[in-house]
């Protein structure tokens, strides 16, 4: 949960976040680094040669890690949250 601050000068306005984003936030950097790229190097089928693909492939690796660890990340929060 978002909650506002205050202003500073300039008028932006500063947030805090809760314990649960934080954990969100850790569970979803952690996963995209420790989920091996070889079990979803079956899925993803680029087309292209050369710099191009690898690009493109990096990029869709990346976001199907984020995916999967973003669902881990609200499926533990949930159950963090029903065990409370």
């Amino acid at each position: 949960m978002v909650k506002r601050c205050r202003s500073n000068a300039m008028g932006l306005v500063l947030l805090t976040y809760s314990n649960e984003n934080t954990y969100f936030f850790i569970i979803l950097i952690a996963g995209i680094v420790l989920i091996p790229g070889g079990l979803i190097s079956h899925v993803v089928r680029v087309s292209g040669d050369g710099e191009t693909a690898m690009d493109k492939y990096d990029f869709t690796l990346l976001l199907i890690k984020a995916a999967i660890s973003a669902l881990i990340a609200l499926a533990v929060l949930q159950i963090v949250r029903r065990v409370r």
